[in-house]
């Protein structure tokens, strides 16, 4: 769960704390993000979900995500209870909005539904028979349900045979593109950074790829500088 910084007295609230908060300090307005950063002014936090893990937020381009769906099944399920206890308390009653504020804090609530039970009983003092424990557990199970998404199948050997065949016909285009840029400039040598709009105004996204591997990635065909690159034509 996202938590933000209060402009005004700097106190370090969780989103679903954020309204009591607001009752306290009468001058909160703006909050900022502890992960991103971003501020939010008003209720605009609250479109605010999730935000960059601590290797996204630290690797920068490097980081290579996971899909949820690739993560084990607690670890989805606890990211359920979080989202529904932070937007979906008016889908239950007084009662159960009360334990959802403090069940946010809980890092490992139970999946199954015979301990979730039990956790509540312990945590909580509420009778395996509660009509609050039916609520929140009918409230979860729901979400997990309709959060599940069927596996795609492995693509089959055409289009991957495809796939290779598009990206050797691209990386050809770029390089014979990138060679007819240089061959115009003094010395066949020019700064990366001008290449690089050069190579946009011809409608090759280079903002999706990093120019820098593509040139490494030819060698005996560009020398790779600090700041430029250079066309090395052979001799005859």
């Amino acid at each position: 769960m996202v938590s933000f910084v209060c402009d005004t007295c700097q106190e370090t609230v969780k989103k679903n704390k954020v309204q009591n908060h607001c009752f306290k300090c009468r001058d909160c307005w703006v909050l900022s993000c502890v992960d991103c950063g971003v501020r939010f002014q008003g209720e605009e936090y609250q479109a605010h979900t999730s935000c960059l893990s601590e290797a996204e937020k630290y690797q920068g381009a490097l980081f290579q995500p996971k899909l949820v769906d690739t993560a084990d099944p607690q670890t989805r399920w606890m990211y359920i209870v979080q989202a529904c206890c932070t937007n979906d308390t008016s889908k239950v009653g007084p009662a159960a909005q009360k334990v959802m504020e403090q069940l946010s804090d809980y890092d490992n609530v139970p999946r199954k539904q015979a301990k979730f039970k039990n956790f509540l009983n312990n945590s909580f003092r509420l009778q395996h028979n509660s009509p609050v424990v039916t609520e929140l557990w009918n409230l979860f199970q729901k979400s997990w349900d309709d959060n599940k998404k069927p596996s795609a199948p492995p693509p089959s050997k055409k289009v991957v045979e495809e796939t290779k065949d598009e990206k050797k016909e691209d990386d050809g285009a770029w390089q014979k593109k990138t060679r007819s840029i240089l061959k115009k400039a003094d010395s066949n040598e020019m700064k990366i950074k001008t290449l690089k709009s050069l190579l946009a105004e011809k409608e090759f996204n280079v903002q999706r790829k990093n120019l820098k591997s593509y040139l490494r990635s030819c060698p005996g065909k560009f020398l790779l500088k600090e700041k430029t690159v250079k066309l090395l034509i052979k001799s005859k």
